[in-house]
């Protein structure tokens, strides 16, 4: 059986004439607002936090292949520019050489 606004009320109105407003507020804060069915359960909580274990997995590998991926590109950007700072000192040598003899 759903419960519906008007049962809630009822409830509500019940409560406050046998115990008081003040308990029938509290009671009322107690008791979920949506129907018994819609509450999640352990076995939900569970589920979900498996799923989400195995997605942030994924993310993790998936980071770690980026990274994998950004580090071999710096390392041959990082040659690269090896291979041209080793030119300009080996042309700058070459020049001071021929300055030297002529």
């Amino acid at each position: 059986m759903a419960v519906t606004d008007k049962d809630r009320r009822e409830l509500y109105q019940r409560a406050a004439d046998t115990f008081g407003e003040s308990v029938a507020e509290t009671l009322m804060e107690l008791l979920p607002p949506q129907p018994s069915s819609e509450l999640a359960t352990r076995q939900d909580v569970l589920a979900t936090a498996t799923a989400l274990r195995g997605e942030m997995a994924e993310l993790r590998a998936e980071l770690r292949g980026e990274m994998a991926d950004l580090r071999a590109d710096v390392n041959t950007q990082i040659a690269g520019l090896q291979r041209w700072a080793a030119g300009i000192l080996a042309a700058n040598g070459v020049a001071l050489v021929v300055a030297l003899l002529t």
